[in-house]
């Protein structure tokens, strides 16, 4: 008989001859791990060889048959750099999974991509909890013009470039785009809606996209975001939106790329000017040609400056926060109390109206990665000098000269001379414990919280 799909960590689920366990949420092991965006709920599945996937499965204004066309479509571009989304396979209405699940028709499982979503990192850096060392930044930069690049020497366009659209890792530089189901390609049929970018990379025109030149202006815009984001001061500037806000027509728009056109022209003078140029086109086929962007970034990789030219010294490097070292694959939404609350609620109700769901659920073997980091602390990354940086190395040498510190001068002479003496090293690592302390006394809390109210239910 019909049902939603609406798995709870730990299901299981059948797709071309496998089955798959759905994962459980790394903020809430007790949702499944799913995002929402604007046409489809992405679930992260994980299979018996310990490979991650994810199902996108469509909103229903959305499921419509065209998908087949886009599928096919796809598998000219699946071996593409920065496309790997592209490798995929879709659930047909013959399906008996589609039978049993009906709103998994023409659902795409595709390879899960690990990384974070640019939104992801607007985020960050606008809180304040990291900066992108501009070396990193730059090597970003590059990489993603790159895959741009070569997707507008081949004609094509991804037509809506935005920070959900756009994944990126720092260890080691990757950029992957996802939402690929609209991509222009010659020779392929228009979609009956056309799109006209995302709110902060649309163009001034408001033209459609669904052309070669679609995303010249976006990528220039997401382009030049990648190196603002090195300057804490104009980071935290960052919005939802991107950094703009706005084109060369809109108030907020203007005043911003007031702000950033210094600290553009001194990363690079040449990328500068032609973002500029990108910035004031009359349209997107006047915006210059992605390979003219990446050219004179592609010089700064390429050569060798030194790093005061390119450093700010207002950067101040920041020790991430534990919740920093979830892999936000795919774009992680935080969970609110609320929602937890409300989620285990209705967990309670499910587990009531569906015997088998009241047994306990399939237990999902973990990968050897996983198994791994159950044996050793949990690693968290330090942003600095352009690399990432791991802490157990840096908490047993600390706590070896701790030791050795105690027994040459003493209990009571540590406790009046601590703040003189600890080292900037240790004072960094005790930070990070007292920062993943309070984090389990909160997660405790809310662990009780939810206790009491599974009881009064």
């Amino acid at each position: 008989m019909p049902q939603n799909f609406d798995p709870l960590p730990g299901d299981p689920i059948y797709l071309f001859e496998q089955e798959y366990v759905v994962q459980p949420h790394p903020q809430a092991p007790y949702l499944p791990y799913r995002q929402k965006a604007g046409r489809a709920r992405v679930y992260q599945l994980l299979n018996k060889e310990d490979q991650y996937f994810a199902l996108k499965e469509f909103k229903k204004r959305y499921r419509k048959p065209a998908l087949i066309d886009s599928y096919k479509n796809l598998h000219r571009v699946e071996n593409f750099e920065g496309l790997r989304a592209a490798k995929r396979r879709i659930v047909l209405p013959s399906d008996p999974t589609a039978k049993r699940y009906p709103s998994l028709e023409y659902a795409m499982l595709m390879p899960w991509i690990h990384g974070k979503t640019w939104f992801d990192v607007l985020g960050q850096t606008r809180e304040g909890e990291s900066y992108p060392d501009l070396s990193i930044a730059i090597e970003l930069c590059d990489r993603f013009l790159e895959i741009m690049e070569a997707l507008e020497k081949a004609g094509m366009a991804h037509t809506d470039i935005s920070p959900g659209n756009v994944m990126v890792g720092f260890d080691p530089i990757d950029v992957q785009l996802l939402d690929l189901e609209e991509m222009y390609m010659p020779g392929v049929d228009a979609p009956p809606e056309q799109n006209t970018g995302s709110a902060g990379y649309r163009h001034r025109s408001g033209e459609t996209t669904w052309k070669p030149e679609g995303d010249r202006y976006a990528a220039a815009v997401l382009a030049a975001e990648m190196l603002i984001l090195a300057k804490p001061a104009l980071a935290r500037k960052a919005t939802d939106e991107g950094f703009f806000r706005g084109n060369c027509e809109a108030p907020e728009g203007k005043a911003r790329f007031k702000d950033v056109r210094p600290w553009l022209k001194k990363v690079s003078p040449e990328f500068a000017k032609v973002f500029e140029r990108s910035w004031f086109a009359k349209s997107l086929e006047g915006c210059p040609r992605i390979s003219e962007l990446r050219e004179p970034i592609k010089k700064l990789t390429n050569s060798s400056v030194e790093p005061s030219v390119l450093s700010d010294p207002g950067v101040v490097w920041k020790l991430l926060g534990a919740q920093e070292n979830q892999d936000s694959s795919m774009g992680t939404p935080l969970v609110s109390e609320s929602e937890k609350l409300a989620a285990t609620e209705q967990r309670v109700t499910n587990d009531k109206s569906h015997p088998k769901r009241a047994e306990t659920p399939r237990s999902t073997q973990p990968s050897a990665e996983s198994k791994e980091a159950v044996k050793t602390p949990q690693e968290i990354p330090v942003v600095g000098s352009g690399a990432l940086k791991r802490l157990p190395k840096r908490l047993i040498g600390a706590s070896v000269a701790f030791l050795i510190l105690i027994t040459a001068v003493g209990v009571g002479v540590w406790s009046t001379m601590y703040a003189s003496t600890i080292s900037s090293e240790l004072r960094l690592v005790l930070g990070a414990l007292h920062d993943r302390l309070a984090g389990h006394q909160r997660q405790a809390q809310t662990t009780r919280r939810l206790q009491r109210s599974v009881r009064l239910t």
